[in-house]
């Protein structure tokens, strides 16, 4: 079972903690170099399409 190692994890929202579970185990790079997920702050639009194409990718 995939565990989450992000150094502000217990700011993940309840609902929202299925589906990076499941993101890390596509082994999806997630979160940030430092070791921090940042759940709280704004997303950049560069992040957002990283994630989705990462993703998309990871799914075929």
């Amino acid at each position: 079972m995939t565990q989450l190692t992000y150094t502000d994890q217990a700011q993940l929202p309840g609902w929202a903690k299925e589906s990076v579970l499941k993101a890390a185990a596509l082994k999806k790079e997630v979160g940030y170099a430092d070791g921090t997920f940042r759940p709280l702050a704004k997303a950049k639009y560069a992040d957002a399409v990283n994630a989705v194409s990462g993703l998309w990718v990871a799914s075929k």
